[in-house]
């Protein structure tokens, strides 16, 4: 997407690109709260706890009041897990 994208476009274009994705996985921040907006389920990555676990909440209560997608923040410490977890949905 970096073709052709200005700072006067870059929002709107990374917007468009999560909006037409079929899932967001990324690290944990703005873009992956705006995912679960355009109903694109997100899985967000963070090495640091150093969020609000208050503002998590609260977005997950609206999502869930407007019908959004989900958000589910994962510490980079489980990846392995996440990766087991997907490795028995491939095999299944």
């Amino acid at each position: 997407i970096a073709d052709g994208l200005t700072p006067e476009r870059n929002l709107a274009v990374q917007s468009a690109v999560i909006a037409g994705a079929r899932a967001f996985v990324g690290t944990y921040g703005g873009y992956s709260y705006l995912a679960p907006l355009y109903k694109v389920p997100a899985i967000a990555f963070y090495s640091r706890p150093s969020f609000k676990l208050h503002h998590l909440h609260a977005a997950q209560r609206a999502f869930s009041q407007i019908g959004a997608a989900a958000l589910l923040p994962i510490d980079v410490a489980q990846a392995s897990l996440v990766q087991v977890a997907l490795g028995a949905l491939v095999a299944a």
